[in-house]
């Protein structure tokens, strides 16, 4: 992390190469939303909402695509 980083203090323990993934992620789905690693086989990690749920599970690939499917579904019912 840099002086200046956007994302810093968020995922701080996680590998550079992913730290800004995990934040993109977070900041696309939404206010509150948050990005965790999955402790439990099949490991991954999930999307959590602001009440705790998780909205989406796996690898970050479909996590990255969970708001973007979330948009189709809200237009598709237009």
């Amino acid at each position: 992390m840099t002086a200046g980083d956007p994302w810093s203090g968020r995922h701080a323990g996680e590998l550079d190469s992913i730290r800004g993934w995990l934040c993109r992620i977070e900041d696309e789905a939404g206010p509150g939303f948050r990005v965790e690693r999955e402790l439990k086989p099949p490991y991954g990690w999930n999307l959590v909402d602001a009440s705790g749920a998780i909205v989406c599970s796996g690898p970050l690939e479909r996590l990255e695509r969970w708001p973007v499917k979330e948009e189709d579904d809200d237009t598709s019912h237009q």
